[in-house]
């Protein structure tokens, strides 16, 4: 299989096997400007100089194949995508024999066996096979292909470019067969009409075969004989509408068991559109799912779940990540799955989908999904893009805790969600038989926090925002243990202590408290504005001021900072009152200064300061932590 990047695919490989392409009718034809021309070429000259010290082999793009059998004890393939590029290596190499110059490389890779036969071939376009023969003749005046033109015109102005071309051109040939490479990925299980279809489409549309496109191929043609299985399996993964045990029981409707899977590339490329990107600016309404981050990181946490449930694939995979050939980030993933199939092809794609299928159906048990509003039945924890929070699972519907805790967690974390990963490591970790997912994610959460220097939480660019995120959490969690509704209006439970016992909420803002919702807010705002502010609110004391402290600050969306900008606390205050109303808080932290600052909306340094203290020990800073950050502000 042309699978992998060990060793990579270069001129001189595709010689060495005996390979040959064929560029289907549907693709585009050679349509590189001057600019991509020459800027390949300077790259490649530059690669060949040692004094550069750049890395070799010298990558130049992905060609992605799917190969064809034509009955003659050769392989060919048929090229998906990376035409262009080799394109560009067959002009190349014709210029060489044109000029005479390292004519039996040159030979070896434009031909196979004799002069007639191209090595790389335009399926349905035989004028340009022959433009191809007359160009590596020199016959300038039949090449009709003014793409092919424009090459031989660019490949003259850089020999001339370079005085010393003489003297290097054979040291330069040479470095581009043996290490201009490529990163190929070979597709299985999609025939001619699937790819027709594909190319339709991308033409239409201007979109690219996505690397999780390329994944499926790579994968399933690594297992002998599986081909349907393991696609129909993949599928089944990666459709994010439905559980994955729904979507193997069922196929558009249809019981898919005993009944061949077909599964085309256009049919890819649906399916990407619609559960990979955000509803359409009008369209936020629409009805749709998905789990909280992007396939692609499914598939990456399930590839490091199936290494490190290996010794001998972990060890493998440690020495890789050192050399910095494996990574778990979406824009090397093809590059990462290529490494750890190298460890054992065929083990390693077999053994990842018997993990990816444990892990989506664990997901699908127990990890939040994002919904459209059409399907949210009167459900009100929504965030600001239209989507809302649920579970697929009834055994959680009714866990509000949960549900909370973990869209918190989705907000407040990056594109690799690393908190569901670990959740599931300690769900598997046979020393835990007393697992529980909202206990772990809680402890794993404060965890975060649990040694934070109240220093850090000082104002600036840089700052920590997670605090932000996990306090509102335990805000709205003491209010949902220790308060309830009745007829009589919120109740506060006998024997409980509670942060809003002195604040005398009203029936409003006990609402807006238990419905908040969170929201991927990460603009810092000061309750006391910047303009103006002076006296003990600017007093630096070792360095610290009131202004910038942690109980002067709260965390919004930037669209409201923007409109508050440095409104006064009056203007601020009438604005929360707005947000209760609407039953739309942008941060419970915010909501206790404002009722801190009470009817005449005072807010005072030591205010502040105090406030601060509170909201830390609600994170469980330590009280000597706390009463030294206290002292540097001048309030004992």
């Amino acid at each position: 299989m042309m699978n992998g990047f060990n060793p990579p695919v270069t001129p001189e490989k595709i010689v060495k096997e005996g390979w040959r392409f064929s560029i289907p009718i549907y693709q585009r034809l050679f349509v590189w400007e001057s600019e991509q021309i020459d800027r390949l070429l300077e790259d490649l000259w530059n690669a060949s100089n040692p004094e550069n010290n750049l890395p070799s082999p010298y990558y130049v793009g992905v060609i992605t194949t799917v190969e064809q059998d034509d009955g003659k004890n050769c392989r060919v393939f048929s090229v998906v995508d990376g035409q262009q590029r080799l394109t560009f290596l067959l002009l190349f190499f014709s210029e060489c024999l044109v000029r005479g110059n390292a004519t039996e490389i040159a030979n070896g890779f434009v031909f196979v066996n004799s002069p007639t036969h191209l090595r790389i071939r335009f399926i349905g376009r035989d004028y340009d096979e022959k433009y191809i023969q007359h160009y590596v003749r020199g016959e300038w005046n039949e090449v009709k292909n003014c793409n092919f033109r424009q090459f031989h015109d660019r490949m003259e102005i850089f020999i001339k470019k370079h005085e010393d071309w003489e003297t290097k051109k054979d040291d330069f040939i040479k470095n581009v067969y043996e290490n201009t490479s490529f990163l190929a990925n070979e597709l299985a299980g999609y025939s001619n009409a699937d790819l027709n279809l594909y190319f339709e489409k991308m033409n239409s549309t201007g979109r690219q075969l996505s690397p999780l496109d390329q994944l499926k191929g790579i994968l399933t043609s690594c297992v002998n004989g599986n081909d349907n299985d393991y696609a129909s399996k993949w599928n089944d993964c990666f459709d994010f509408e439905r559980t994955r045990e729904e979507n193997a029981k069922t196929g558009d409707g249809e019981a898919k068991n005993g009944q061949d899977f077909n599964y085309g590339i256009d049919d890819i490329v649906n399916w990407n559109g619609k559960v990979g990107d955000e509803p359409a600016p009008g369209q936020e309404s629409a009805s749709f799912a998905r789990l909280p981050f992007r396939p692609e990181v499914l598939a990456l946490h399930a590839l490091q779940l199936t290494l490190e449930g290996n010794d001998a694939w972990k060890k493998k995979a440690e020495d890789e990540r050192k050399k910095g050939t494996l990574y778990y980030s979406s824009r090397h993933m093809i590059y990462s799955f290529n490494t750890a199939l190298g460890f054992d092809k065929e083990n390693v794609a077999s053994s990842f989908m018997k993990t990816l299928e444990e892990y989506r159906d664990w997901i699908d048990d127990n990890i939040i999904y994002l919904r459209g509003e059409e399907e949210a039945d009167g459900d009100e924890v929504s965030n600001s893009s239209g989507l809302k929070y649920d579970f697929r699972s009834k055994d959680n519907r009714d866990n509000k805790k949960m549900l909370q805790l973990q869209s918190m967690l989705y907000v407040s974390s990056g594109e690799r969600q690393e908190w569901i990963l670990k959740a599931y490591e300690a769900y598997k970790d046979p020393k835990n038989q007393n697992f529980n997912l909202f206990t772990t994610l809680r402890s794993q959460a404060l965890a975060k926090v649990k040694d934070l220097n109240p220093d850090g939480l000082s104002y600036s660019p840089g700052m920590d925002r997670f605090a932000f995120w996990m306090l509102d959490y335990l805000l709205w969690e003491e209010h949902y243990n220790n308060w309830s509704r009745d007829v009589n209006g919120w109740r506060k439970s006998s024997g409980t202590t509670s942060v809003f016992n002195e604040l005398e909420l009203t029936n409003e803002e006990h609402l807006a408290i238990r419905n908040y919702i969170f929201r991927a807010n990460r603009s810092i705002e000061h309750f006391r504005p910047q303009n103006g502010a002076e006296g003990q609110w600017t007093e630096a004391k070792n360095g610290y001021c009131a202004l910038d402290s942690f109980g002067n600050l709260c965390m919004i969306s930037s669209s409201f900072n923007s409109t508050q900008s440095d409104d006064s606390i009056n203007t601020k205050c009438g604005r929360i009152d707005d947000q209760v109303k609407a039953v739309r808080l942008e941060s419970i932290k915010m909501l206790i200064m404002r009722k801190l600052a009470g009817e005449r909306k005072v807010w005072t340094p030591k205010q502040a300061i105090t406030h601060g203290s509170q909201t830390l020990r609600i994170l469980e800073v330590d009280d000597k932590s706390i009463k030294e950050w206290k002292k540097k502000f001048g309030f004992d």
